[in-house]
Protein backbone atom coordinates (compact mmCIF):
# COMPACT_ATOMS: atom_id res chain seq x y z
CA UNK A 1 0.00 0.00 0.00
CA UNK A 2 2.86 2.24 0.75
CA UNK A 3 4.91 1.68 -2.42
CA UNK A 4 1.62 2.16 -4.22
CA UNK A 5 1.21 6.14 -2.06
CA UNK A 6 4.77 6.69 -3.09
CA UNK A 7 4.78 5.71 -6.86
CA UNK A 8 1.72 8.22 -7.37
CA UNK A 9 3.54 11.00 -5.67
CA UNK A 10 6.61 10.24 -7.80
CA UNK A 11 5.14 10.03 -11.44
CA UNK A 12 3.72 13.68 -11.09
CA UNK A 13 7.18 15.12 -9.88
CA UNK A 14 8.82 13.81 -12.70
CA UNK A 15 6.56 14.65 -15.52
CA UNK A 16 6.94 18.23 -13.77
CA UNK A 17 10.51 17.42 -14.45
CA UNK A 18 10.45 16.40 -17.94
CA UNK A 19 7.63 19.55 -18.40
CA UNK A 20 10.33 22.16 -16.81
CA UNK A 21 13.22 20.78 -18.83
CA UNK A 22 12.22 19.13 -21.94
CA UNK A 23 16.14 18.68 -22.97
CA UNK A 24 16.32 16.43 -19.90
CA UNK A 25 16.58 13.69 -22.13
CA UNK A 26 18.38 14.99 -24.58
CA UNK A 27 21.42 13.47 -25.42
CA UNK A 28 24.43 15.91 -24.50
CA UNK A 29 27.36 15.29 -25.99
CA UNK A 30 30.91 17.78 -26.40
CA UNK A 31 29.64 19.69 -29.34
CA UNK A 32 25.95 20.49 -27.81
CA UNK A 33 24.38 18.24 -31.34
CA UNK A 34 23.01 14.79 -30.70
CA UNK A 35 24.56 11.52 -32.13
CA UNK A 36 21.13 11.42 -34.00
CA UNK A 37 21.16 14.85 -35.42
CA UNK A 38 24.71 14.23 -37.07
CA UNK A 39 25.46 12.39 -40.20
CA UNK A 40 29.24 12.33 -40.48
CA UNK A 41 28.98 8.21 -40.38
CA UNK A 42 26.24 7.51 -42.38
CA UNK A 43 28.26 6.19 -45.02
CA UNK A 44 28.96 3.33 -42.52
CA UNK A 45 26.88 -0.12 -41.45
CA UNK A 46 27.52 -2.85 -38.81
CA UNK A 47 29.89 -2.37 -36.55
CA UNK A 48 32.21 0.31 -38.15
CA UNK A 49 29.38 2.60 -37.97
CA UNK A 50 28.82 1.81 -34.06
CA UNK A 51 32.23 2.85 -33.67
CA UNK A 52 31.92 5.79 -35.73
CA UNK A 53 28.93 6.72 -33.94
CA UNK A 54 30.70 6.78 -30.54
CA UNK A 55 34.14 8.44 -31.60
CA UNK A 56 32.37 11.17 -33.54
CA UNK A 57 28.84 11.76 -32.80
CA UNK A 58 28.77 10.58 -29.15
CA UNK A 59 31.75 11.64 -27.67
CA UNK A 60 33.13 14.15 -30.16
CA UNK A 61 36.64 12.35 -29.87
CA UNK A 62 37.65 14.73 -33.27
CA UNK A 63 37.53 17.55 -30.59
CA UNK A 64 37.23 16.25 -26.85
CA UNK A 65 39.56 13.86 -27.29
CA UNK A 66 39.62 11.25 -24.32
CA UNK A 67 41.06 7.68 -22.92
CA UNK A 68 38.32 6.18 -24.59
CA UNK A 69 38.77 7.52 -28.03
CA UNK A 70 41.73 5.45 -28.38
CA UNK A 71 40.69 2.43 -27.71
CA UNK A 72 37.52 3.27 -30.02
CA UNK A 73 39.96 4.46 -32.62
CA UNK A 74 41.89 1.09 -32.13
CA UNK A 75 39.15 -1.45 -32.54
CA UNK A 76 37.86 0.76 -35.76
CA UNK A 77 41.69 -0.10 -37.70
CA UNK A 78 41.21 -3.50 -36.56
CA UNK A 79 37.61 -3.93 -38.10
CA UNK A 80 38.06 -1.45 -41.20
CA UNK A 81 41.91 -1.32 -41.74
CA UNK A 82 41.46 2.32 -41.42
CA UNK A 83 42.99 4.57 -38.26
CA UNK A 84 40.99 7.53 -39.93
CA UNK A 85 37.72 7.82 -39.06
CA UNK A 86 35.21 10.12 -40.73
CA UNK A 87 35.32 13.19 -38.92
CA UNK A 88 39.19 12.72 -38.39
CA UNK A 89 41.22 16.14 -38.86
CA UNK A 90 44.05 15.57 -40.73
CA UNK A 91 46.86 16.75 -43.23
CA UNK A 92 45.11 16.82 -46.89
CA UNK A 93 41.86 17.69 -46.11
CA UNK A 94 41.96 21.06 -47.27
CA UNK A 95 41.22 22.54 -43.69
CA UNK A 96 43.94 24.39 -41.64
CA UNK A 97 44.01 22.77 -37.80
CA UNK A 98 46.57 23.63 -35.61
CA UNK A 99 49.36 22.42 -35.45
CA UNK A 100 49.30 22.80 -39.13
CA UNK A 101 49.95 25.83 -40.80
CA UNK A 102 49.04 25.23 -44.25
CA UNK A 103 46.48 22.50 -46.18
CA UNK A 104 46.54 20.87 -48.42
CA UNK A 105 49.85 20.27 -49.39
CA UNK A 106 51.35 22.05 -52.95
CA UNK A 107 49.39 24.84 -51.87
CA UNK A 108 50.89 28.75 -51.31
CA UNK A 109 51.06 29.73 -47.77
CA UNK A 110 50.45 33.39 -46.79
CA UNK A 111 54.37 33.83 -46.73
CA UNK A 112 54.99 32.82 -50.54
CA UNK A 113 56.33 29.30 -49.57
CA UNK A 114 54.77 25.82 -50.88
CA UNK A 115 52.54 23.52 -48.31
CA UNK A 116 54.95 20.98 -47.73
CA UNK A 117 54.13 17.33 -47.60
CA UNK A 118 53.50 17.67 -43.69
CA UNK A 119 51.29 20.86 -43.67
CA UNK A 120 54.07 22.86 -42.77
CA UNK A 121 54.82 26.12 -44.18
CA UNK A 122 58.81 26.73 -45.48
CA UNK A 123 59.65 30.06 -47.14
CA UNK A 124 60.68 29.71 -50.57
CA UNK A 125 64.67 28.25 -51.23
CA UNK A 126 66.24 27.63 -54.44
CA UNK A 127 67.64 24.33 -54.37
CA UNK A 128 64.86 22.48 -52.42
CA UNK A 129 63.49 20.69 -55.47
CA UNK A 130 60.51 22.06 -54.85
CA UNK A 131 58.74 24.45 -57.20
CA UNK A 132 58.00 28.18 -55.46
CA UNK A 133 56.44 31.16 -56.78
CA UNK A 134 58.58 33.04 -58.38
CA UNK A 135 61.03 30.14 -59.32
CA UNK A 136 60.38 28.75 -63.06
CA UNK A 137 63.04 25.95 -61.91
CA UNK A 138 64.47 23.90 -59.37
CA UNK A 139 66.79 22.59 -58.57
CA UNK A 140 69.98 24.22 -60.19
CA UNK A 141 71.19 22.86 -63.15
CA UNK A 142 67.87 20.72 -63.97
CA UNK A 143 66.55 21.01 -67.86
CA UNK A 144 64.19 23.56 -68.07
CA UNK A 145 61.08 23.52 -70.37
CA UNK A 146 63.11 25.66 -72.92
CA UNK A 147 65.87 23.08 -72.67
CA UNK A 148 68.38 25.42 -70.96
CA UNK A 149 69.58 24.40 -67.64
CA UNK A 150 68.71 25.89 -64.62
CA UNK A 151 70.63 28.66 -62.87
CA UNK A 152 71.64 29.31 -59.60
CA UNK A 153 68.52 31.71 -58.86
CA UNK A 154 66.56 28.84 -59.96
CA UNK A 155 65.22 30.80 -63.11
CA UNK A 156 65.89 29.64 -66.61
CA UNK A 157 67.79 32.02 -68.78
CA UNK A 158 67.97 33.05 -72.14
CA UNK A 159 65.00 33.64 -74.39
CA UNK A 160 62.09 30.52 -74.18
CA UNK A 161 62.94 27.88 -76.60
CA UNK A 162 66.44 29.82 -77.72
CA UNK A 163 69.26 27.62 -79.52
CA UNK A 164 72.28 28.91 -80.80
CA UNK A 165 72.87 29.27 -84.44
CA UNK A 166 76.20 30.28 -86.61
CA UNK A 167 75.42 32.08 -89.60
CA UNK A 168 78.69 32.36 -92.10
CA UNK A 169 81.55 33.94 -90.38
CA UNK A 170 79.27 35.96 -87.86
CA UNK A 171 79.35 35.40 -84.20
CA UNK A 172 76.78 32.92 -83.39
CA UNK A 173 73.14 34.07 -82.52
CA UNK A 174 70.13 32.73 -80.73
CA UNK A 175 66.94 32.09 -82.19
CA UNK A 176 64.01 32.66 -80.52
CA UNK A 177 62.67 29.59 -81.63
CA UNK A 178 61.49 25.82 -80.25
CA UNK A 179 63.02 23.94 -83.60
CA UNK A 180 67.01 24.42 -84.20
CA UNK A 181 65.51 23.98 -88.36
CA UNK A 182 65.00 27.44 -87.67
CA UNK A 183 68.87 27.53 -88.64
CA UNK A 184 68.42 25.40 -91.73
CA UNK A 185 66.03 27.97 -92.93
CA UNK A 186 68.33 30.75 -92.53
CA UNK A 187 71.33 29.28 -94.29
CA UNK A 188 72.76 28.81 -90.50
CA UNK A 189 73.96 25.61 -88.34
CA UNK A 190 72.77 25.03 -84.82
CA UNK A 191 75.24 25.22 -82.31
CA UNK A 192 75.54 23.33 -79.22
CA UNK A 193 76.32 26.13 -77.10
CA UNK A 194 73.81 27.72 -75.17
CA UNK A 195 71.82 31.29 -75.18
CA UNK A 196 72.73 33.72 -72.16
CA UNK A 197 70.82 36.44 -70.61
CA UNK A 198 71.99 38.62 -73.16
CA UNK A 199 71.00 36.56 -76.23
CA UNK A 200 74.59 36.32 -76.92
CA UNK A 201 75.71 32.57 -77.59
CA UNK A 202 78.41 30.74 -75.29
CA UNK A 203 79.77 27.39 -74.95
Amino acid sequence: MRLIVLLTRLVPLAALLIMLQPHALSAKTPDGVPPSQETVCDGLTGAAFGLCNAYCEAQDCDVHPRPSCTHLKRNFERITGSSVLPCDLFCGDGIVTPPEECDPPGSVCGDGGTCTEGCTCKLPVCGDEVLDPGEECDPPGSVCMNGRPCNNMCTCPGPPGSFCCQCGATAPTCFDTMSPDQCTTQNCTPMSGSCGDNGVCGP
